[in-house]
C-alpha cells in the first residue's frame, strides 16, 4: 500500500525502482510472523530449540543455494526470492514439526479473517487517496485511514484484550 510512496519519501523519486523490491519483501512478514510466534510462544518456552535452529539451518542453505543461482540472473529481485522462499521454509519447517502439537486449523481460519480484514482497508485506504497528488499528504492519507480502519474493525480486541478493560 505505501511502498512507492514510502520510497519516494524516504529516499527520493530516483529510488522510486526499488519499491518493487519492498513489495516483494513484504510477502516474507505472514512467514516471519507464524515462524516467530511458534518460536517465541511455543518452541523456546517448551525448550524446543532444535527445531527452531534446524529451521534456521535449513532456511540459510536454500537461502544460499536459491541466491547462488537467481541473484546472477535476476539481481535484487533473485536475492528476493531467495529470501522470500528461506522465511517460507522456516515457517513451514516449524509449522509441520509442531503440527501435532497446536491446532493450526483454529488459526487458519483467524488468519483468514484478518487477511479479509488487511485487504478491505488496504482497498480503502487506496481508494480514498488514489486522488491526492502530493506524496506526503498521499502517504499520510493511506497510513491514517489504515491506521483508523484497523482501530475501528479491532475496537473490542482493543479495549478488552489488548487494554485488557473489562466490559461494563
Amino acid at each position: 500500500l505505501i511502498s512507492s510512496d514510502a520510497v519516494k519519501v524516504l529516499f527520493g523519486s530516483e529510488f522510486e525502482a526499488s519499491s518493487s523490491i519492498l513489495i516483494l519483501l513484504s510477502t516474507t512478514i505472514l512467514a516471519s510472523s507464524w515462524a516467530n510466534v511458534i518460536r517465541t510462544q511455543f518452541l523456546i518456552p517448551l525448550k524446543k530449540d532444535k527445531i527452531y535452529i534446524r529451521s534456521t539451518f535449513v532456511a540459510a542453505v536454500v537461502n544460499l543455494f536459491l541466491n547462488i543461482i537467481l541473484i546472477r540472473r535476476y539481481a535484487a529481485v533473485g536475492a528476493c526470492i531467495g529470501t522470500i522462499v528461506s522465511e517460507f521454509v522456516v515457517m513451514l519447517y516449524q509449522l509441520f514439526s509442531t503440527k501435532n502439537d497446536l491446532e493450526y486449523k483454529k488459526y487458519m481460519i483467524c488468519l483468514i479473517g484478518e487477511g479479509i480484514q488487511s485487504f478491505i482497508i488496504i482497498i480503502i485506504a487506496f481508494i480514498f487517496s488514489i486522488f491526492i497528488h502530493n506524496v506526503y499528504l498521499r502517504l499520510i492519507a493511506k497510513v491514517s485511514i489504515s491506521a483508523l480502519l484497523f482501530v475501528l474493525l479491532n475496537k473490542e480486541y482493543i479495549i478488552h484484550d489488548f487494554l485488557g478493560k473489562n466490559k461494563e
